[in-house]
């Protein structure tokens, strides 16, 4: 083979290499342009099933929280009624001890001990029908 003929097989085999690559080219691109498009599609799709998702577990965890909230605020309203009844009978037994002690004597004392501690104040004192004087006599 001469070198005539060495250059026309290389630059045979070259333009068809050429060739092969600009033509598996125009079809690859396409089809590459088509699966990045899927890829991209399914990628959204599930970012989309993600996010989706994430919300109804949001929302699960708040009707959750809701439901406990609920309980501990009957729970609460049971004990609050329950430390109200027990608040209540403590303070009646007091007012019955305090209204079984109080006599007329001692209601009389503590006016008198309460006069040491009053200064230019106006004192009301009831006559009778326990109806108190209004300033009557006052300028």
């Amino acid at each position: 083979m001469n070198e005539t003929t060495g250059w026309t097989l290389g630059g045979i085999f070259g333009f068809l290499m050429i060739c092969v690559l600009v033509g598996g080219g125009m079809w690859g691109c396409p089809q590459y342009n088509i699966y990045q498009k899927t890829l991209d599609g399914e990628a959204k799709l599930k970012q989309a099933e993600w996010t989706r998702q994430i919300q109804i577990e949001n929302a699960k965890a708040k009707e959750k929280s809701a439901e406990m909230l609920g309980k501990a605020d009957l729970i609460k309203a049971k004990y609050k009624s329950r430390a109200d009844s027990i608040r209540a009978i403590g303070t009646a037994n007091a007012n019955r001890i305090i209204s079984n002690s109080i006599t007329p004597e001692y209601v009389r004392w503590l006016f008198v001990d309460q006069l040491d501690q009053t200064q230019n104040q106006v004192i009301y004192i009831p006559t009778e029908g326990n109806i108190p004087i209004m300033e009557a006599g006052r300028k």
